[in-house]
């Protein structure tokens, strides 16, 4: 019997279907802090922190409250406030925000702090080069955009995300990553399959990503992977955080909104 834990509901995957789903491997009977901190230019800089543990084969999450939280970029410091709420544009989850915008920039770094009780967190982000849509087309169920290849070789890794809408209403997101570091062709080409389900619309969106969130996702993966196949090698999950399990990063961000009536 299989003693790992799946923490659902993480910020960056919490929808009602998604191409790739993804939880968190985590070890029995010990609590541990969760971080998601995707930092988009433009934005409000925000995260989602929680406490998970299991106790008799039963999962804990809690959203934590009462932490100290603040990014640290060039000599200011962003402090934040606990404020629990879903973002409208893309329906991910925060519960510490501020109001400060994270600037335009295809350099520098950043640093996260988290203080609670006697834990703390760290880590370490940067910034990321942007990325543009050329092409965006939604057929049936087939989602595909191309973006123009301006990258280096070790820098292209990329998330799509297809948004559904009906008469207004969101219904559902789907996602998929990708590493096309072999691909040095001057459109790099993206696709994924969205839910056969009635709508009017779709947002597409796709995230010029860093390797580290591209490795988190990714192993997130396997370890579902092996949570639901008892033959396959459960995979550690790649985190930057010290002090805890999740992710701190930059994305950029080009996204197009269509009408798409289906089916």
């Amino acid at each position: 019997m299989k003693s790992r834990i799946l923490l659902w509901g993480l910020l960056l995957l919490a929808s009602c279907q998604l191409s790739e789903d993804v939880s968190v491997t985590l070890p029995p009977q010990q609590p541990n802090f969760v971080v998601e901190a995707i930092l988009r230019p433009g934005m409000p800089m925000e995260l989602m922190l929680l406490e998970s543990s299991q106790l008799k084969g039963v999962v804990s999450r809690s959203y934590v409250k009462d932490a100290f939280a603040c990014f640290v970029l060039g000599g200011d410091t962003i402090k934040l406030k606990y404020q629990f709420y879903t973002r409208a544009d893309d329906k991910m989850t925060v519960n510490y925000t501020s109001k400060v915008l994270l600037p335009n920039s295809e350099s520098g770094r950043l640093r996260l702090y988290i203080r609670k009780g006697g834990d703390t967190l760290t880590a370490e982000a940067q910034f990321i080069k942007p990325v543009a849509i050329r092409a965006c087309a939604v057929d049936g169920v087939s989602v595909d955009a191309t973006v123009a290849n301006t990258f280096g070789d070790d820098d292209r890794f990329f998330q799509l995300h297809a948004y559904l809408y009906l008469q207004k209403k969101w219904i559902g997101r789907y996602s998929r990553i990708y590493d096309l570091r072999d691909n040095r062709t001057e459109e790099l080409p993206l696709h994924l399959e969205v839910e056969n389900i009635p709508r009017d619309s779709v947002k597409v969106v796709v995230w010029h990503i860093s390797r580290q969130y591209y490795e988190y996702i990714y192993t997130c993966i396997r370890s579902l992977e092996a949570y639901h196949d008892l033959y396959t090698v459960p995979t550690p999950i790649k985190t930057n955080i010290f002090g805890g399990v999740g992710v701190f990063t930059v994305v950029a961000e080009d996204k197009r909104a269509m009408r798409s009536v289906y089916p």
